[in-house]
């Protein structure tokens, strides 16, 4: 989808080390910079009539790699290419929540089974694929979404106010009620404190309804949706960043803020795991049950110097481990590498 910023980037940061990139898109708007050919989205069926025409868009590109993101809808376009070498990414959803839907779940498999090679962000995620399709074993690669790491840590806010941040939407398996229970306890000990909710604001109604149940306007702002060049000057305004998820494929803004030398605390489900060391860098906590979080936040909130110890902590993990140019290189070194089996 060619509005993804993860697309987007991958696309731009392809084009600059010199490769030609085209990216076709079903909706979404054309990347700078970059060939992008956009069929619209008029329906579930979308990806049906428009196959045909995405075939002949990406072979009259001459490609030496295909590489599909999301094996679902975009993956029957790859299929449909008959073409290899074929790089298949699988992104989280694609994989996790197709068990209700016969037909994408066909379409699923078979991508993964004609697939030269598959990309996963995570083990986790690399794992999830290979129990779906067993010939995945062999051929999945774990390539993270890497970040922009800044060359220094920017200063914390004052101390005054202690500046909590979420950033996600207000879909159920984000856990944000869990979050906003939480606060409203640690608010009755802790009055100094403010929760910032960063996210499209759809299917923000019950939250909001939530908090102003509890009477918490004053103390949750609803800042609505962040720009992805904005997001470091979000994150570098507060103190923590919590990340309380059902379901987490991988975690990329865990990684955010971790670059921003801010600590996190967040659920020890899917991914996390692999972005945040426990204790060093974070806290993870079991998901879906507020007093789980309520003790690592009240802990931060007293401790300062641990907070300012886990963000350093944070940043040089990131920088050692999922610099954007690392993840980059990872990417070029696998289309060098399949494309001379091609040859």
């Amino acid at each position: 989808w060619a509005s993804s910023v993860h697309v987007q980037r991958w696309a731009q940061g392809l084009q600059n080390r010199g490769y030609d990139v085209l990216v076709v898109s079903l909706g979404g708007e054309k990347i700078s910079g970059v060939e992008t050919i956009i069929y619209p989205n008029e329906g579930r069926w979308s990806y049906y009539k428009y196959a045909k025409k995405a075939k002949e868009s990406t072979l009259k590109f001459n490609p030496d790699v295909v590489h599909v993101h999301y094996a679902g809808g975009f993956g029957l376009w790859g299929m449909k290419t008959n073409f290899c070498p074929l790089i298949v990414s699988v992104w989280g959803s694609d994989i996790e929540k197709i068990t209700g839907n016969f037909i994408i779940k066909r379409i699923v498999k078979k991508t993964l089974k004609k697939s030269t090679v598959i990309t996963a962000t995570s083990n986790y995620l690399k794992n999830e694929t290979m129990n779906l399709v067993s010939e995945a074993a062999n051929k999945t690669e774990v390539i993270p979404f890497g970040v922009n790491v800044p060359n220094e840590i920017s200063e914390f806010p004052s101390d005054e106010i202690f500046k909590i941040c979420f950033i996600k939407g207000f879909k159920k398996i984000y856990g944000l009620s869990t979050l906003i229970e939480t606060i409203r306890s640690v608010l009755i000990l802790e009055p100094d404190v403010e929760l910032n909710i960063a996210g499209s604001l759809e299917d923000s109604k019950p939250i909001k309804d939530m908090v102003d149940k509890y009477s918490l306007s004053n103390k949750v702002n609803f800042v609505g949706f962040i720009a992805n060049d904005k997001i470091y000057d979000f994150i570098n305004q507060h103190h923590l960043m919590v990340m309380p998820s059902l379901k987490e494929g991988f975690g990329v803004a865990a990684l955010e803020a971790s670059v921003c030398g801010r600590p996190v605390i967040a659920s020890n489900v899917g991914g996390i795991p692999e972005v945040i060391v426990d204790g060093e860098t974070g806290i993870l906590v079991s998901p879906g049950n507020p007093i789980n979080l309520f003790y690592p936040i009240l802990r931060l909130i007293r401790e300062r110097n641990i907070v300012r110890k886990m963000g350093l902590a944070g940043y040089n993990f990131v920088k050692n481990n999922y610099d954007w140019e690392i993840s980059l290189d990872k990417m070029c070194s696998l289309y060098e590498r399949v494309s001379d089996v091609k040859k």
